[in-house]
């Protein structure tokens, strides 16, 4: 909504940062406080010359290899929330085709040149184009009623052992508790 009112007014819309993901992974860090005590050095910085030329002494590949760690977080968090789904063969393939959409533009935009310039704008962007596919596809790709059966089942026996492995706990520790009651007497 903030993004299509200032496009509006004539402004840029506003947008998260997956980089913030990445660097409060590694920091552990997220107070709101932070990031605006942090907003304030930034614009100060930004009015002292003298800092941005010591920002502009900083090797490239010291900027990269921070970059690289902090975009793996960012990855290694999107595996880590997608490792908590219980993927059925349709899903895998959603993720897929998807990832494979949005790599492709990236990689190989010539693959847009025969699109219409209104596409090509709104394909343009792996991101978008990745989200469309997965979304598209979400939408055609019917459930498959064996692979929800498969995964109610999964769930049933999980839970199953779950449960014998409580009552056997709950049962040990009964037991202990008659022993230790006897070893007082």
């Amino acid at each position: 909504m903030g993004s299509a009112l200032a496009s509006i007014v004539g402004t840029t819309p506003f947008s998260s940062f997956s980089q913030n993901v990445g660097i409060v992974s590694i920091t552990g860090v997220a107070s709101r406080h932070v990031v605006a005590f942090t907003g304030v050095i930034m614009v100060c910085a930004g009015l002292i010359p003298k800092i941005g030329g010591l920002v502009v002494t900083i090797p490239s590949s010291v900027l990269g290899g921070a970059g690289i760690v902090m975009f793996s977080m960012i990855i290694s968090s999107g595996i880590n929330i997608l490792s908590r789904l219980n993927f059925t063969k349709r899903d895998m393939l959603i993720v897929a085709l998807g990832v494979a959409a949005g790599m492709t533009v990236t990689i190989r935009p010539e693959t847009l040149t025969y699109f219409p310039d209104s596409l090509r704008v709104i394909l343009g962007s792996g991101i978008t184009t990745g989200s469309l596919v997965a979304l598209g596809l979400n939408l055609i790709l019917k459930v498959d009623v064996t692979d929800e059966i498969e995964s109610a089942e999964e769930k049933k026996v999980l839970f199953d052992e779950s449960f014998k492995q409580t009552k056997n706990m709950a049962e040990l520790e009964s037991e202990k508790a008659k022993t230790v009651g006897l070893e007082l007497d």
